[in-house]
C-alpha cells in the first residue's frame, strides 16, 4: 500500500530528489500551476467523450496531457538541480503547430475578437488557455534563475494559441455560433 501522509506535516518544506524547498519556492509555483491546467484539461476531456462531434478534440487534448508531464518532469529535475533526460522537444512544438492550422483550416477566418464560451466544452477550453497563460508566465519568472530550455518555453507559448484554436473548433462541432464583443 502507498501512503500519501507523513502523519508528522512536512512543516511547508517538500523535497525534489535532494533538495529540501521551502514550499513556496517558484519551481513548486510552476508544478502546481502545471499539474491544474492537466487536470482541468482532463475535465475538458470528459465533457467532449461525451459527443462524438468532438473526438478531434479529445485526442487533442490527450495529447496536451502528455506533453504536460513531460514539461513537468522536465521542470522538477531542473528544479532539483540536475540536467533533465525527459524533454519536450522541437517536434511538439512543430507538432502543436499543425494541429493549430489543420484546425484553423476548418473554421473561418477572424475578424474580431470572440467571446469565450458558447458551449460548455468551448467555456472549458477557454478557461484551460487562460490557465496556460498563467503557466507561460510563471515560467518565464522561474527561467530567470533556473535554465529552461527555449523549446519548452516556445510550447507553452505555442499552448493558449491550440487551446483558443481548440475552443473554437468545439463550438464548430457542437454547431454553436460565435459571439463577438460588442464593445
Amino acid at each position: 500500500m502507498t501512503t500519501f501522509y507523513t502523519r508528522k506535516g512536512d512543516g511547508g518544506r517538500s523535497k525534489i530528489r535532494s533538495k529540501n524547498l521551502l514550499k513556496d519556492n517558484i519551481l513548486f509555483q510552476l508544478l502546481g500551476e502545471l499539474d491544474e491546467l492537466n487536470s482541468w484539461l482532463g475535465l475538458c476531456k470528459v465533457g467532449a467523450g461525451k459527443n462524438r462531434a468532438t473526438k478531434e478534440v479529445v485526442a487533442t487534448l490527450t495529447d496536451i496531457q502528455q506533453d504536460l508531464f513531460t514539461i513537468q518532469a522536465e521542470v522538477a529535475v531542473i528544479g532539483g538541480g540536475f540536467r533533465s533526460k525527459v524533454k519536450i522537444g522541437a517536434e511538439r512544438i512543430k507538432s502543436a503547430e499543425k494541429a493549430i492550422n489543420t484546425i484553423n483550416s476548418k473554421l473561418p477566418a477572424i475578424t474580431k475578437f470572440v467571446v469565450p464560451g458558447g458551449s460548455e466544452l468551448s467555456a472549458r477550453i477557454d478557461v484551460a488557455r487562460a490557465m496556460a497563460r498563467r503557466v507561460e508566465r510563471i515560467a518565464v519568472i522561474f527561467s530567470r534563475k533556473n535554465e529552461l530550455r527555449p523549446e519548452l518555453l516556445k510550447y507553452l507559448n505555442c499552448l493558449s494559441s491550440l487551446l483558443f484554436a481548440l475552443a473554437r473548433l468545439a463550438n464548430r462541432k457542437l454547431k454553436i455560433k460565435e459571439e463577438n464583443p460588442k464593445y
